[in-house]
């Protein structure tokens, strides 16, 4: 397979399981943690939106590592790397926002 490839489909498969993780956060910490008055909610969102954004900044750390090690391009690589960060950005904004919509007090 050729390098081009290799890069979409990691990158497909890191934005895929970067989302799987932020939801499976959302819903283990609504779950066990059971915010009962605004306060707890404005702690558990606070926590969402540290532990989501590590995971979107680490996500983006494998995808730049990685197709710097697949790619012999190295503008390609920062190419891919930026597009792929501003995805995940947007996406961490949309998911900070709808957080916040459904934690409003």
């Amino acid at each position: 397979m050729k390098s081009s490839g290799k890069v979409v489909l990691l990158s497909f498969g890191a934005y895929g399981l970067t989302i799987g993780l932020a939801v499976m956060t959302i819903i283990t910490t609504l779950v066990i943690g059971r915010p009962q008055s605004c306060s707890d909610y404005s702690q558990a969102l606070l926590l969402l939106w540290v532990v989501i954004g590590g995971l979107c900044l680490a996500s983006t750390a494998v995808i730049g590592v990685s197709t710097w090690r697949i790619t012999n391009s190295k503008r390609g690589s920062l190419i891919t790397t930026a597009v792929y960060g501003l995805i995940i950005l947007l996406t961490y904004l949309f998911i900070a926002l709808i957080l916040m919509i459904a934690f409003n007090c």
